[in-house]
C-alpha cells in the first residue's frame, strides 16, 4: 500500500471493539500501512481488550484503546480531528452520526454496513470536506460489490448478475445449521423486509426468505439459498440502467430456510408485543435470547463463501465471469473466516481511502474505488477469490 506521502505517519480509528471491528484493526495493523490505529468503544475494557490482541499479533504496540460515545457527534469529531481514516463498526443506527463527526473532522471514513442511504445523503458535505465517505465495506455487502462491479468491467454488455454469499459453521449439526459470528440481532435483521432486485429490466422488491433455490459449490457442498435485505444494498440502484437481472441471496445449509420460515409463520419472528401472564413480551427478543444462548460457541470454526456471476456478451460474443471466494477460519490469528473477510474488506477500502485512491464525496464502494486495484489489495490480504471467464 503506497502512502500519499509516506513520511508522514499514517493513523487510523476503528469505532467498536467487537468482532469484526478488531479484525479490521488488525488488518490496518498489518496490510494497511498503519503507524497507529486506535481502538475506540463506549466500553474500555472492550477496547483494550481487542488493542491488547492485536499488539500481541503484531508482537508492538500498533493499537491504543480509547473511549468514545458514537451518538455524540461533537465528541466523536474531536476524537477523530488529525486522523487519516476512519471505521465506523458499532450498530448500523451510529453509522450516520460517525459519518457526520469523520466530516467535521476532515478524516475519511467508512462502515461495516446497514443504512447506506442516510451515509450517502452525506455526500454535498464530504464533498465541501474533500473526504471519501463510503459505506457498506464489510464482506457482503462490501466485498460482494467490488467483486460486482470487477465482473461487470469484464464484459462490454453486461445483463445479468447473481449473488451468493454466506457465512456457514464447518459443522452442519449445529441449531438451524448456522452459527453467527456477530450480534444475533444484526442477524435477526436479515429475515426481514424487502430486498431490492432487478426483474426483467425493472426494479422490483422482493419479500426476505424468497425465492428458495439449491446451491452446488464445490468443495462445500449442498446448500440453499433465498433472498435477504442488506447483502448488496447499493448494486441494483447502481446498476439499475445497465441490467436486466440482478439478485442477491443468502447461502445456508439445507433445512435452514424452512425452519425459519416455520418459526416466521407461527410468530415467533414477530415484533408485535404479545401478551405473557400480563406482561408484554416481543417473540423475536426471546427468539434472540434463546438462540443467542445456543449459538454462543466462539471457537466453533467457520467457512464464508461468496460467489458472483455475471453473464453478457464481450465484443458481441456470450460471456460469463464466475468470481468465488472461499475462506476459512485462521487458527494463528483466531479470527473466523467470516471475521477475516469482512476485516479484510473493510481494511483494503479504509487504507485506499488514505491513500488516496477513492473518489471523494459519499459513494457506495462500487462507484468509488477500483475494482482491478481492490482485487489486487484483497488478494495480498489473502483472501483467495478465484476468477473464471468464458
Amino acid at each position: 500500500m503506497m502512502r500519499v506521502n509516506p513520511k508522514v505517519p499514517l493513523r487510523f480509528a476503528v469505532i467498536g471493539a467487537g468482532p469484526l471491528g478488531t479484525a479490521t484493526a488488525y488488518d490496518l495493523a498489518r496490510f494497511g500501512g498503519a503507524d497507529e490505529v486506535r481502538i475506540l468503544d463506549l466500553v474500555i475494557g472492550r477496547a483494550r481488550e481487542a488493542a491488547d490482541r492485536i499488539n500481541r499479533l503484531m508482537g508492538g504496540s500498533v493499537a491504543r484503546a480509547g473511549v468514545v460515545n458514537a451518538a455524540e457527534v461533537t465528541g466523536t469529531s474531536q476524537v477523530l480531528e488529525g486522523l487519516d481514516g476512519c471505521l465506523s463498526a458499532g450498530p448500523a443506527t451510529l453509522h450516520p452520526a460517525v459519518t457526520e463527526a469523520a466530516i467535521r473532522a476532515g478524516v475519511h471514513v467508512a462502515d461495516l454496513g446497514g443504512a447506506p442511504y442516510a451515509v450517502l445523503a452525506l455526500d454535498e458535505g464530504a464533498k465541501a470536506a474533500g473526504v471519501s465517505v463510503i459505506p457498506d465495506c464489510g464482506a457482503a455487502p462490501g466485498v460482494a460489490n467490488l467483486m460486482v462491479a470487477y465482473g461487470l468491467s469484464r464484459m462490454d454488455a453486461p445483463h445479468a448478475v447473481r449473488v451468493r454469499a454466506g457465512d456457514l459453521p464447518k459443522r452442519r449439526d449445529l441449531p438451524l445449521g448456522y452459527q453467527p459470528h456477530f450480534a444475533v440481532e444484526a442477524l435477526a435483521q436479515r429475515y426481514f423486509g424487502p430486498v431490492d432486485q432487478i426483474v426483467d429490466g425493472e426494479p422490483v422488491q422482493a419479500p426476505a426468505l424468497s425465492g428458495l433455490e439449491p446451491v452446488s459449490i464445490a468443495p462445500v457442498g449442498e446448500l440453499e439459498a433465498f433472498a435477504t435485505p442488506g447483502g448488496c444494498d447499493t448494486c441494483p440502484r447502481t446498476y439499475a440502467s445497465r441490467l436486466t437481472h440482478f439478485d442477491f441471496k443468502t447461502l445456508r445449509y439445507p433445512g435452514h430456510h424452512d425452519a425459519l420460515s416455520l418459526l416466521g409463520r407461527l410468530g415467533f419472528l414477530s415484533r408485535n408485543p404479545v401478551d405473557v401472564d400480563g406482561h408484554p413480551v416481543t417473540p423475536i427478543r426471546v427468539f434472540q435470547a434463546v438462540m443467542g444462548r445456543l449459538w454462543n460457541q466462539p471457537d466453533e470454526p467457520d467457512i464464508y463463501v461468496l460467489r458472483v456471476e455475471v453473464e453478457g456478451t464481450h465484443h458481441g460474443e456470450p460471456a460469463r465471469y464466475v468470481g468465488t471466494l472461499i475462506d476459512r477460519a485462521d487458527p494463528a490469528t483466531g479470527f473466523t473466516a467470516t471475521q477475516r473477510c469482512s476485516g479484510a474488506g473493510a481494511g483494503a477500502v479504509v487504507a485506499a481511502q488514505a491513500a488516496g485512491r477513492a473518489a471523494v464525496g459519499a459513494k457506495a464502494p462500487e462507484r468509488a474505488l477500483s475494482p482491478q486495484e481492490m482485487m489486487a489489495e484483497l488478494a495480498r490480504r489473502g483472501l483467495q477469490i478465484e476468477h473464471t471467464e468464458s
